[in-house]
């Protein structure tokens, strides 16, 4: 790499035997200019990474992007996602209930909503896993909305396909317990491999969520 040759050129130059004071100067001379120049570049190489670093997302990040963009497909009535969020309360519907406490601490817990107008009185019984690995079915007022958080539906399978239907250069096919999404000529290696003994998005791999990201933004 030229810049490698540069710096050796630089530390070789403190071997290098000159024939008068003046050849010394200009070779150092030279040498600085070289050395700046050097610099200059691992500077700017140190900014592209540091943009490249500041530009990757975490899982997490990706599991809230994909969700957005499913629920909003699977609510096209929806102006924007908040409305599409309201829409998700029914049946099967994930909450964060941000009143619960846990032996007087606040502590919010997920729960599932399984009966009751939901959207109508904010009454509704939910399921939810609090305490011990027992699930527990409580009927639930939350009144304020600044007393929960809808999650959303879960993302199985049909609800991701809906994000895509719009995609003409994507097909679908089936092989033992795998659902393959890829793109018309893909390369077999790069096709998502949906493990269908896993129920929802969050629950595949964290190579499939990445991908089915990079698929629905683009």
């Amino acid at each position: 790499m030229k810049t490698l040759e540069q710096i050796q050129e630089i530390k070789d130059a403190h071997n290098y035997s000159y024939s008068n004071a003046e050849d010394r100067a200009n070779h150092f001379e030279r040498m600085t200019v070289k050395a700046l120049s050097v610099i200059n570049f691992l500077q700017e190489e140190n900014k592209d990474l540091k943009k490249q670093i500041e530009s990757m997302k975490t899982l997490e990040q990706i599991q809230e992007e994909n969700r957005k963009v499913i629920i909003m497909a699977n609510n096209p009535e929806a102006k924007d996602y908040d409305e599409a969020l309201e829409m998700e309360i029914e049946y099967g519907c994930k909450i964060y209930d941000l009143t619960h406490t846990f032996f007087g601490v606040p502590d919010s817990t997920e729960m599932t909503l399984i009966s009751g107008d939901f959207k109508q009185d904010n009454v509704g019984s939910f399921l939810h896993y609090r305490g011990d690995p027992t699930i527990k079915e409580g009927f639930k007022y939350l009144l304020n909305k600044n007393d929960y958080k809808i999650i959303g539906k879960p993302l199985t399978l049909d609800r991701v396909l809906i994000a895509f239907k719009n995609n003409e250069d994507i097909h679908y096919y089936t092989s033992n317990d795998i659902f393959y999404i890829a793109l018309v000529n893909q390369d077999p290696d790069d096709q998502i491999e949906w493990d269908l003994t896993k129920e929802t998005l969050e629950q595949q791999s964290e190579e499939v969520q990445i991908a089915i990201n990079e698929m629905i933004l683009n």
